[in-house]
């Protein structure tokens, strides 16, 4: 189906990509702030995360191109993992001991299995312009 044929997916693709850009620049803000607070760095990995993963479902759906999936899969990794760590040090700024960065060994562990298509093996693209994924290996 061409992307000119649905003008309304194309202007909220590009619209959801314009605001992960806004999110990416406040995340950098907050960062540049204080560069050495696990804070500033966990909520910058959130943000990106969030960032990563809308512009990978809007770069799916206006190029129906499969390489996106990718990039989705990595900001939902980026987000799981700023807001696990988030949530441990706000608000105040306490120290993670070295243990519990083995809370992420599974997650890693499935991220490193993602150019394998193992979760999600291709996508069809319905008649509606919609994009489905062909789940499993």
């Amino acid at each position: 189906m061409d992307i000119l044929a649905t003008p309304t997916i194309f202007y909220q693709q590009l619209f959801l990509i314009w605001l992960a850009s806004i999110e990416i620049l406040i995340g950098l803000y907050v960062f540049l702030n204080n560069r050495r607070s696990i804070v500033h760095r966990s909520f910058f990995a959130l943000i990106s995360g969030v960032a990563l993963w809308i512009i990978g479902v809007g770069l799916l759906y206006l190029t129906h191109s499969f390489i996106y999936d990718k990039l989705v899969f990595l900001g939902a990794f980026l987000f799981v993992i700023g807001l696990v760590i988030f949530a441990r040090t706000f608000p105040y700024n306490r120290p993670i001991k070295k243990k519990f960065y083995l809370v992420f060994i599974p997650w890693i562990i499935l991220y490193l299995f993602l150019p394998f298509n193992l979760f999600i093996k291709d996508i069809v693209i319905s008649q509606a312009g919609l994009v489905q994924a062909i789940l499993g290996p």
